[in-house]
């Protein structure tokens, strides 16, 4: 996992919320009430729904007045190395479209996107 906001109290997800193989968790936090030393968050599983974001944004305070912006302050992936390379801004449908892909995929094509997610890292720590 990958904790984008440094010292905050991120809970464990409760892995019995979901099914085992769910692709990509993100733990969704209102922005403004960082601001406000408070981490308002909850944990969604990709892939989603839009109802199930809207039930998220909406549970954690995303009102679209008062507070308007969120980040994914962790991730939680069943692809080793997937959540280091996971943006804190990304765009829902986007995220929702990889954990299809990788819900998707036979386990031969699985191990072939985690080696190119390792020569990814490799690469990277070269530089």
């Amino acid at each position: 996992m990958k904790q984008i906001i440094s010292g905050a109290n991120i809970p464990t997800p409760d892995y019995s919320e979901y099914a085992t193989d769910v692709p990509i968790l993100a733990y969704i936090v209102n922005i403004g009430m960082l601001g406000e030393d408070i981490v308002n968050g909850k944990w969604l599983p990709f892939p989603t729904t839009p109802e199930s974001v809207k039930e998220v944004l909406n549970s954690i305070g995303i009102d679209g007045d008062r507070y308007k912006r969120f980040i994914v302050a962790d991730y939680f992936t069943i692809i080793a190395g997937l959540d280091m390379i996971l943006p804190a801004s990304p765009c829902m449908n986007e995220l929702n479209l990889l954990a299809n892909f990788i819900d998707n995929m036979e386990c031969e094509e699985m191990d072939i996107f985690e080696a190119a997610l390792e020569l990814k890292k490799k690469k990277k720590k070269k530089l």
